[in-house]
């Protein structure tokens, strides 16, 4: 009998794998048991043993019956459909051996090695936490990212840049949630957005199997899966940790689709398997705290450059088209890839049935769902006359040339100038004739990363790995380069998307959406161009969201009134209605923040227009109070510099306590007012949600104020009812750190679906209504890099300062003057921070410590420019 790797051999497997960074391991129940936790015979024979206890003897022996026969989901479906018990009894049982405080804290330590070994995550069909438990802790500054079934947060998460722990079967502490009967799996098989999920994992990343020594249903599924969407040509790229006495059933059906086998020796508890994972852990504890994927690495190994950019082409293209409206962004991303597989032929008539094949390919889709998808695409191509179609085959109508290559020329053109005006790049004709392709993998990378969180996945992806990602990918474009201009040209690759100029930000907008269309199609399609996604039954809005919108002037204004009344048009199409509303509480909020602004506009004289502009120019218009940043906007509408701030409110904003503002919402923007008083009327479901909120923000290291933690609890408890009644509300916040609480919370999870980023929203509109996508929030809410630090601030300020004032000859003088001035003062602009954190003194002195940076830079810049007069002649510059 093979007696199986040692750990010795186990580790140099381990570590031979994880070479290609792009590593995910796959958890069964054998992970749990390493825990004491129960296997699946153990929790079939236990859950047997409870129904016994509680005298229903004919259920609890038809269970070990089927269990002794291999049954494992059959026995399941016995406790799902017992009559003897309530479905609160019966998810208690099944949830019950899973609960964290069932989990011994001192085995924890045994997870250590696993959850530090270099992979982008840990996905396992088990329901405990004690990975995620282990992650947090052993990983300390690399908290795990939670992905969980039916939360919204499955979409996109095969491709997602962070460490991420998914529980796909679902989670103990939502015992409903809980994958287990044969009902269960059968509605599982069905899921498209956990179909999409396995799917890409699949495709896109290399896997290691362990924890699984038989056929167990939960492998038995994935496997069914990888079959049905790659057969018969399965990738060699998987690999599965057994047990050198598993099951030979396992055995076969891993090396019927490509999975290498590794078998270990099994004796002593799995210790070979275990000590192996200690032994490469301890061989190098900095690289797994050190690995993150960066963007750019997402492996689309098997889809070649030239195809993803006919793919994003096309839908540029198809975006173009408005005459009907808006296209839905499901729509344009359906006609994109079929548009893109008829090209393919080269300007040959092709058969409808060789489209279809290329889709199910591409997209790893059964040859039904391929037909869908080409079917509904078929038929609006044809109503546009882009295609003609005659028994069965098919053909491109005109010349659909490239329109998307001019914008990647325009935007490289921008950061060629960027690099050399700012970082004194030498930069030749040669290398900015490269230009255009880096770009389009930066728009395709970004697209990668945030698509999933614009189609609705409840957290946004961590920003802080993208400057990484832009040094790969321009260190990987331009190979033969130095460091430093390497990293010079990232720099201004960055400053495009974080300060771009109106032309630059309208084509980021354009290349975006079409971006987003085809990371949709390569990892969202059944979710995204399958499912018939329903519109809300009443959509709820925060004040960080509501402001803005009702806000006239402000920069994200625009956007999200389009995206309201474009699901107003929808709902009246369709016959459907989406109440929109408001809690009475949040008005509050917006009254105190306009009373804020009142006090702001008379402290630091902001009704000067100098010191207006500086202040919105210097934080960005999205970084200070709303209705400051409007204040400016209503100047220049106006045009009149001088009209003061009430003028504006009267205009704007004409409301001064919380009953005025309920009628301006109502009247203008048909948003009701929910009056609630749930802290008097349902006491317990409000201290529940209002004790996890605060719990949650005090883990964060959140200071948030006590009343604005009591007006989301009241929002909470609106949600849970309207969940209870049957109805489809959606919660549209911009805090981050709520969307993140309810997700992680035990009591408030199951509501993690029906709350919403600002960009999610905006998303779901677009993916099922369409939009025409503004320019403010693709700039500032989608491609934009978040705040930026202190020297970034004062640099782009600088820059802006100068450009007003001088051409190009004295522009490429300005490197030199930018690092000197910013080096003096480096300590001043640590100690200076955001904006947003200060009271008014602090403020004004932040605003005086800018004054002076600023006259002394633009001094040196008149020295220069005089030196260079005197020294080349009066018409030098």
């Amino acid at each position: 009998m093979n007696q199986g790797f040692n750990s010795t051999q186990v580790a140099a497997k381990l570590a031979e794998f994880a070479k290609s960074n792009d590593t995910i391991l796959f958890a069964g129940a054998g992970v749990g048991s390493r825990i004491s936790l129960p296997t699946w015979v153990g929790l079939l024979n236990s859950i047997a043993d409870k129904l016994d206890e509680r005298g229903l003897t004919d259920d609890a022996t038809l269970i070990k019956k089927r269990v002794l026969s291999g049954n494992l989901l059959g026995a399941a479906t016995i406790i799902r459909t017992c009559e003897g018990l309530t479905d609160g009894d019966k998810y208690a049982i099944i949830a019950e051996p899973f609960l964290e405080k069932n989990i011994s804290p001192e085995k924890i330590p045994l997870l250590e090695a696993l959850v530090n070994y270099p992979s982008l995550g840990i996905v396992t069909t088990n329901y405990d936490r004690s990975l995620i438990t282990a992650s947090s802790k052993y990983r300390p500054g690399h908290a795990p990212l939670c992905i969980e079934l039916n939360d919204g947060s499955l979409k996109g998460a095969a491709t997602r840049s962070e460490f991420i722990i998914a529980r796909i079967h679902g989670r103990a502490e939502m015992a409903d949630s809980i994958q287990i009967s044969d009902e269960d799996y059968k509605s599982l098989f069905k899921n498209q957005p956990y179909l999409d999920f396995v799917s890409r994992l699949l495709e896109y990343r290399r896997i290691i199997f362990i924890g699984f020594s038989f056929a167990d249903p939960a492998i038995n599924l994935i496997l069914n899966i990888y079959k049905r969407a790659f057969g018969p040509n399965f990738p060699s790229k998987h690999a599965a940790l057994v047990p050198n006495d598993c099951d030979t059933k396992l055995i076969a059906d891993l090396l019927s689709v490509n999975v290498e086998i590794w078998k270990y020796n099994s004796s002593d508890h799995h210790h070979a398997l275990w000590d192996g994972f200690r032994k490469h852990f301890d061989s190098d504890r900095t690289k797994a705290a050190e690995l993150h994927l960066d963007l750019s690495q997402t492996n689309l190994s098997d889809v070649s450059h030239s195809e993803l950019h006919r793919y994003l082409a096309f839908a540029y293209a198809q975006s173009k088209q408005t005459s009907g409206g808006p296209v839905s962004l499901s729509d344009l991303t359906r006609e994109s890839i079929v548009l893109g597989a008829i090209a393919e032929q080269h300007g040959k008539i092709c058969q409808e049935v060789t489209v279809i094949e290329h889709v199910r390919h591409r997209l790893r889709l059964s040859t039904d769902e391929a037909s869908a998808i080409v079917k509904a695409a078929l038929e609006r191509l044809e109503q546009k006359k882009e295609i003609v179609r005659s028994n069965g085959c098919l053909s491109l109508i005109g010349s659909h040339q490239d329109e998307a290559n001019p914008l990647l020329i325009k935007l490289s053109t921008s950061i060629s100038i960027r690099a050399r005006v700012v970082y004194d790049m030498d930069i030749t004709e040669h290398e900015i004739g490269k230009l255009p392709m880096l770009v389009e993998r930066v728009i395709l990378s970004r697209a990668w990363d945030l698509g999933a969180y614009y189609a609705g996945a409840s957290i946004r992806p961590n920003e802080n790995g993208v400057i990484e990602t832009l040094k790969h990918l321009t260190s990987d474009h331009y190979p033969d380069q130095s460091k430093s201009w390497k990293e010079s040209l990232a720099n201004a690759i960055r400053d495009l998307f974080s300060n771009p100029s109106k032309s630059d930000a309208n084509h980021l907008t354009k290349l975006g959406r079409a971006a987003f269309a085809v990371q949709i199609a390569m990892t969202s399609p059944r979710s995204a161009l399958l499912q018939n996604g329903a519109l809300p039954d009443i959509l709820y809005f925060d004040a960080s969201v509501i402001m803005p919108a009702i806000v006239e002037g402000h920069p994200l204004h625009a956007g999200y009134i389009s995206a309201v009344l474009r699901l107003i048009e929808a709902n009246n199409r369709c016959g459907h209605s989406t109440d929109r509303r408001i809690c009475y509480q949040f008005l509050n909020e917006i009254v105190s923040h306009r009373r804020k602004a009142l006090t702001l506009v008379q402290e630091i004289k902001l009704e000067n227009q100098d010191i207006l502009e500086k202040f919105i120019r210097f934080n960005g218009a999205t970084n200070v109070n709303v209705f400051v940043s409007a204040f400016l906007s209503y100047r220049t509408k106006i045009k009149n510099p001088t009209a003061s701030f009430k003028e504006f409110l009267t205009a704007c904003a004409p409301y001064n306590n919380e009953s005025e503002l309920e009628n301006y919402l109502e009247q203008k923007f048909q948003i009701t007012t929910q009056k609630t008083n749930f802290k008097a009327d349902r006491l317990v479901d409000y201290n529940r949600a209002f004790n996890e909120l605060k719990t949650g923000y005090e883990f964060l290291q959140k200071n948030k104020d006590g009343i604005l933690i009591e007006h989301e609890a009241e929002q909470i408890v609106a949600l849970y009812i309207d969940l209870s009644r049957g109805r489809r509300p959606v919660f549209v916040t911009a805090d981050a750190s709520l969307r993140r609480i309810v997700s992680e919370s035990e009591k408030l999870c199951r509501l993690s679906g029906s709350i919403l980023s600002e960009v999610g929203f905006l998303g779901m509109v677009d993916l099922l209504v369409g939009l025409s996508p503004n320019t403010e929030v693709y700039t500032r809410l989608i491609w934009g890099l978040g705040r930026k630090d202190g020297e970034q601030q004062v640099r782009d300020y600088l820059i802006s300062r100068s450009v007003s004032f001088y051409n190009e000859g004295l522009l490429v003088q300005m490197p030199q003057l930018l690092r000197t001035v910013l080096s003096e003062h480096s300590e001043g602009i640590q100690r200076m921070g955001p904006f947003g954190n200060k009271d008014v003194n602090e403020i004004q002195e932040s605003l005086d410590f800018v004054d002076r940076i600023e006259l002394e830079y633009l001094n040196k810049q008149q020295i220069r420019v005089q030196q260079i007069r005197d020294e080349f002649g009066p018409g030098a510059i």
